[in-house]
């Protein structure tokens, strides 16, 4: 939930230069009372839970007022995370579950749509929470739950790392890699958090597998082992699309940027609304032009093809925010497509080139006129 506040609510990028080091400096002072707090709750004798000594140094001093203050606080710190964590899982949902089934009306006001849409689904997560809490009974304790938490969370690392550093990865392959991790991990460690079984036979190695303390690892080292075996073998025999192709080469860390010298069929701002008009409706989409143009600081007349290009690209963006990215590209690429065909679509760029470089020859100095003089007579 704090990286979901860091990144994604976050309203100015240049703040996460700031949150770089002080996010983590914040976690370590919040760590530095775990120690004092373990040790006054042995010292004190606390007979509640390591996890609970918070509240139960106030009982073992006999204080209400500290337990009390304990109990506040912690049901602060637990609404405060109920809050954070469904606003995050219902932007997902509604992005990557709701609208690629289903788009609004263009007629409507697609704005209070999605506003009522993503307060339903905040009631449903809290709602399936708290039946899940529930399901599980009130006998378990913190720490088992972070642990399971922690290794499902970690089936993910597969591929946030591929991203970055294996650009032959494909979504066939990390999602049968997420299928066998998420597989295993619940059959060595859900099952028997939910069905209270201590052992579990393994008919492969005909042995008996525990989960306790002690045995945890083994179960998210066999989940994780089983990921990204099945991860790689189905990349390598799986050709990806040109579409993961290009994503891949854009998400890499020795990434070479390759912009697109194409031509759009709309000339304009004004004709970029008119298009966008057929699936957001005309108020709609003439908001996320005009805002988009003033991201970029570009006039409503805009006509240049190079700067076109850039309005179509901080539409997608600030759509992508809106209503998700799949939904968003797929909108661009229907409503604001390239031209196709063999059109000379870099001659425009190039006589604006040619024309600004004649405009300021005669403020060339150095290794620039040099070049320009390079440029004209050789």
């Amino acid at each position: 939930h704090m990286y979901h506040m860091a990144f994604t609510e976050n309203l100015n990028p240049r703040s996460l230069v700031s949150a770089s080091w002080g996010l983590p400096l914040f976690l370590l002072l919040m760590s530095l009372a775990v120690p004092l707090v373990l040790w006054a709750g042995l010292r004190l004798g606390a007979t509640t839970n390591p996890e609970y000594f918070t509240l139960g140094l106030g009982l073992a001093a006999n204080n209400q007022a500290l337990a009390l203050l304990a109990y506040i606080g912690g049901l602060s710190a637990a609404s405060g995370l109920i809050i954070v964590t469904t606003l995050a899982l219902s932007g997902m949902a509604l992005n990557h579950l709701v609208l690629p089934l289903y788009q609004p009306p263009a007629e409507g006001n697609i704005y209070r749509w999605l506003k009522w849409t993503r307060r339903a689904l905040i009631a449903t997560i809290i709602l399936l929470g708290y039946g899940f809490y529930l399901l599980l009974g009130s006998e378990q304790e913190l720490s088992n739950l972070g642990i399971v938490s922690f290794v499902a969370t970690l089936q993910f690392l597969p591929g946030a790392l591929s991203v970055l550093y294996w650009p032959a990865a494909n979504r066939r392959g990390f999602i049968a890699g997420l299928v066998a991790g998420m597989l295993v991990w619940g059959a060595t460690m859900l099952v028997p958090l939910m069905g209270n079984v201590q052992t579990l036979h393994i008919p492969l190695f005909d042995s008996l597998y525990v989960l306790d303390e002690a045995s945890w690892h083994l179960a998210a080292l066999a989940s994780l082992a089983a990921n990204v075996l099945v991860f790689t073998l189905v990349s390598l025999f799986s050709e990806p699309s040109d579409e993961e192709k290009g994503a891949a080469e854009a998400c890499a860390v020795d990434n070479v940027r390759r912009p697109q010298r194409r031509e759009l069929l709309a000339v304009s701002p004004q004709e970029f609304a008119s298009q966008l008009a057929k699936p957001l409706g005309a108020k709609t989409a003439q908001k996320e032009v005009e805002q988009a143009l003033r991201d970029l600081h570009l006039p409503f007349d805009e006509r240049r093809p190079y700067a076109l290009r850039r309005l179509r690209d901080r539409i997608e963006a600030n759509l992508s925010g809106l209503m998700g990215p799949s939904v968003a590209q797929d909108m661009v690429e229907t409503f604001l497509p390239y031209k196709s065909g063999n059109e000379n679509y870099v001659t425009e760029d190039i006589h604006f080139i040619e024309s600004r470089l004649e405009d300021y020859h005669s403020r060339l100095t150095g290794l620039a006129a040099e070049l320009d003089a390079l440029r004209r007579y050789h």
